[in-house]
């Protein structure tokens, strides 16, 4: 905020405009991609299944499905008044805010989806399935295979998977991550001008299956 003189008592002013450049960025992209934006009005709602089914029923198989929103839970920023010091502070808190999923089926990845939180920080979670990462790899290298939901119940070759398999372990995630970013949110690089902020990544939840 400091580095591009943003006062603290225009704060929400900047980040409601922030957030609305997000969402016209986010409707250009699935515009421009035919692809629709749908509101879910509970956060209940199964949004892989929803997303699974306009897949299924519109015949897609690679690039982006949909966009699903949904107000959700988040961890964000506030400015209020500090009684100690009489100054304003920039405070942290949970609050909701809008989040938008973007299920994609990647040429690499297979079936993913990725969350943008539309209010600072503008957090993204990625879920990737190994597995269907690894049919990918299988069917570039002719190796054939049989899969049933997330298992594999027969192999053509179960060495040459299992050395693809482990291709995935030297994986360079920042590229990796990055470039997920850069598909479904493009005004990432140009929403603190100048002088961008990159994401720092962490493995939130990861599951090994022998």
């Amino acid at each position: 905020l400091a580095y591009h003189g943003i006062l603290l008592k225009s704060f929400k002013s900047v980040m409601m405009e922030m957030t609305e450049t997000i969402r016209q960025a986010t409707a250009r992209l699935a515009k421009d991609a035919g692809r629709p934006v749908i509101y879910l009005q509970s956060s209940s709602v199964r949004k892989e299944d929803v997303a699974q089914q306009i897949a299924a029923s519109q015949g897609i198989t690679e690039g982006l499905v949909c966009v699903l929103t949904c107000v959700e839970p988040c961890k964000t920023f506030t400015v209020g008044p500090n009684r100690q010091t009489k100054w304003l502070d920039l405070q942290s808190f949970t609050g909701k805010c809008l989040h938008q999923y973007f299920y994609l089926i990647d040429p690499q990845l297979g079936w993913l989806n990725v969350r943008l939180q539309t209010w600072l920080p503008f957090t993204v979670h990625v879920v990737i399935n190994g597995r269907e990462w690894l049919s990918r790899s299988l069917q570039k290298h002719g190796v054939g295979y049989q899969q049933r939901d997330n298992c594999f119940v027969d192999l053509a070759n179960v060495g040459r998977a299992q050395r693809l398999m482990d291709r995935q372990l030297n994986t360079n995630w920042t590229r990796l991550l990055e470039r997920l970013v850069r598909r479904v949110h493009p005004s990432h690089r140009t929403l603190f001008g100048k002088q961008p902020l990159n994401y720092y990544w962490s493995a939130d939840q990861t599951e090994w299956a022998t």
